[in-house]
C-alpha cells in the first residue's frame, strides 16, 4: 500500500513540476504580451498622428485647389478683355491708317 501511495506522490510531484513549468511558461507569454500590447498602443498614437496630418494635408488640398480654380477663371476673365482690347486696338490702327491716308 505504501508503495501506491509512494507511487501516487511521485505522480502528483511530477504534475506540480509540470504545472510549474506551464505556469513559467505562461508568466513569459504574459510579459511578451504585454509588450505586444505596449507596441500596438504606440502603433495606433501614431496612425492617429498620421490621419491628423492626412486630414490637415486635405484641407490644404482642397484650399488649393478653389484657388487654382478661381485663379483659372480669373485668367480667363483676362484674356477675354485683352481680346476686347486688342479688337478695339486693332480697329484705331485701321482708323487711323484710313486718316493717314486722308491727310496725305
Amino acid at each position: 500500500m505504501e508503495q501506491k501511495l509512494d507511487l501516487i506522490l511521485e505522480k502528483v510531484m511530477s504534475i506540480d513540476n509540470e504545472l510549474k513549468n506551464v505556469h513559467a511558461r505562461l508568466d513569459r507569454i504574459e510579459v511578451r504580451l504585454d509588450r505586444v500590447e505596449e507596441r500596438l498602443d504606440r502603433v495606433e498614437e501614431r496612425l492617429d498622428r498620421v490621419e491628423k496630418r492626412l486630414d490637415h494635408v486635405e484641407q490644404k488640398q482642397k484650399s488649393i485647389k478653389q484657388a487654382v480654380m478661381e485663379t483659372n477663371e480669373e485668367v480667363k476673365n483676362l484674356q477675354e478683355s485683352f481680346k476686347s482690347v486688342y479688337e478695339i486696338i486693332g480697329e484705331h490702327d485701321v482708323a487711323i491708317r484710313t486718316l493717314r491716308k486722308k491727310i496725305m
